[in-house]
Formats: C-alpha cells, structure tokens, sequence
C-alpha cells in the first residue's frame, strides 16, 4: 500500500504519464544484443547489428501476482521491469530484485537507424538518408548483387538506463519528440526521489527511510 503526499504524487504522476506516452511512439524497442561489423559495405554502412524486441508499457494490474493501490507501469521484456514510486523491481522467475531511483544512470543519443523491412518503417519518426544493402564506397549501390535493395535511415532517440552490475534497460523510441521527453521526466523524478540508505550493520537502530551518433542496422526478433 502506497500513501503518497500531494506534491509527491504531482512529480510522479509526471514520471508516470511520460512512460506511458512511450506507448504512443509508433515504435519502441528493447535493444539487448549487438554484432559490431568489420565491412559495413555489406550492411548497408552500418558499424552494427542490433537485436531487439518491440515493447509496450502495461499497467500491472493485467498480471494479477500483486496488488496495489495505484496503477503501476511496467514492461515486460525476458524478466518484467516494475516501476514502483519508490524503486524499480526486476522481477523473475522466483527473484525481485530492487534498484532504487537514486542509484540509476542514464545515458541519451541520437541513433540513425537502417531501416530494410517495410513493415518495421515508423511513420513518426524522421527521415534522414537512404542507402543500399550493398554499398560502394561512394555511397552508391554494389551492382554485383542482383537482390541489392534500398535501405532507409530513420532518426531515433535512445535511452539507456541501468544501474552497474545491475539493471540494464536500452530503450529505443521511433518518435524522437516522446523518446526525449520521457528521458527529462524520469531524470528529474530520479533525482526528487529521497535516497535510498542501507540500514548501519553496526548500529542497532533501526533507519528510515550527447548527443553521439549511432549507426545501426537491426535484426528483430518476433513476439511469440
């Protein structure tokens, strides 16, 4: 059970739109596996082959394995990953694993991304270049592939948020404007959020509580 103040719950209701708005990009992904290339003629001038997994932000009531009495955002990517006012939880299959606020890390970037599959193309996002899957060094197709074919190059907003040796989420967002948003938002809570303390194992009181470029081609793995 969750008693929030009246201030407090303005700044997380705050946090909370903005991660449920990640549901309005027309994409958003879970980055979990890169593949650096040695010649990226052969893919379409990428550095990179990135795994992911299009996602989406539930509320946590669907689930039905605890109850609360405000609606908790949560994804749910391999492990789920609750966002709880206080701490994030890294649920398995027989763990809870906390991460407190105060303790994450973020890092934002521009990531210009081929895009090859047309049912993977985003209409919210911006176009900023076309290649081919084979390229000369020019920029121009390799002709000596027959099935040679055109790759677009879309402009996302990345956000990885992790905790070391710990939490690691890699959010890709195909609508920069909400991506960028969303990473304000949940900086600013992270710092409102009082410090977590671990309890003096010595007392016997008890305690209170870039903007980089990124040049990537994807390989997606499809829902079951």
């Amino acid at each position: 059970m969750y008693h929030i103040s009246r201030n407090y719950n303005t700044r997380l209701k705050k946090f909370y739109d903005a991660l449920f708005s990640l549901n309005d990009s027309n994409k958003l992904w879970l980055k979990y596996a890169i593949t650096k290339h040695n010649d990226g003629k052969r893919h379409a001038g990428a550095s990179a082959s990135v795994r992911r997994k299009e996602i989406y932000v539930y509320r946590y009531d669907i689930f039905k394995r605890m109850s609360f009495n405000i609606d908790i955002p949560v994804i749910v990517a391999g492990q789920t990953v609750l966002f709880l006012p206080d701490a994030i939880w890294l649920i398995g299959d027989n763990t809870i694993e906390p991460f407190y606020y105060n303790d994450l890390e973020f890092e934002s970037s521009t990531n210009n991304f081929r895009e090859s599959d047309k049912d993977d193309i985003p209409d919210d996002s911006k176009l900023i270049g076309k290649t081919w899957q084979y390229v000369n060094a020019d920029g121009g197709p390799d002709r000596r592939f027959n099935d040679n074919k055109l790759v677009y190059i879309f402009r996302y907003y990345e956000l990885e948020i992790y905790v070391p040796n710990g939490l690691y989420l890699d959010l890709l967002i195909s609508n920069y404007d909400i991506g960028e948003e969303f990473a304000k938002k949940i900086k600013s809570y992270a710092e409102s959020v009082i410090p977590h303390e671990d309890e003096d194992e010595d007392d016997d009181e008890e305690v209170d509580d870039e903007d980089g470029d990124e040049e990537n081609e994807s390989e997606d793995e499809e829902d079951n």
